[in-house]
């Protein structure tokens, strides 16, 4: 019985450490995927002409040391919190700067990086 209960606390442990990496996963995944959307949308997306040269090497330099600094770690020895904190460095320079670019061109709204690429050619 108390081999059992310590395999279970054992599958409990790995459960939670399994969901905590999926989760770092998820976090780094998003995070690269923002990075290389920033860098496209303002070299080829709709709102590219409304985007300063200053603001456009501001953006391709944080989301390049964004996407070197993940590189240059491992998966799993990222911690969500870097993650987290990252995202939030990527987004508060570039959000302001698309959000007027596209208000430039009539928008309302900023799409999302899927809407932002559907019926380009590539």
């Amino acid at each position: 019985a108390e081999e059992v209960n310590h395999m279970l606390e054992q599958a409990e442990k790995y459960k939670k450490q399994d969901k905590k990496n999926a989760e770092i996963l998820d976090w780094r995944n998003s995070l690269e995927n923002k990075a290389w959307n920033m860098k496209s949308e303002i070299e080829s997306g709709r709102a590219a002409q409304f985007i300063s040269e200053e603001d456009k090497a501001k953006i391709n330099q944080l989301a390049g040391q964004a996407i070197n600094w993940l590189d240059s770690h491992d998966k799993l020895e990222i911690s969500l919190a870097d993650l987290k904190e990252k995202m939030g460095n990527l987004e508060s320079v570039y959000n302001p700067i698309i959000t007027a670019a596209y208000k430039n061109i009539g928008h309302e709204s900023v799409p999302n990086s899927d809407e932002a690429h559907e019926g380009k050619e590539h």
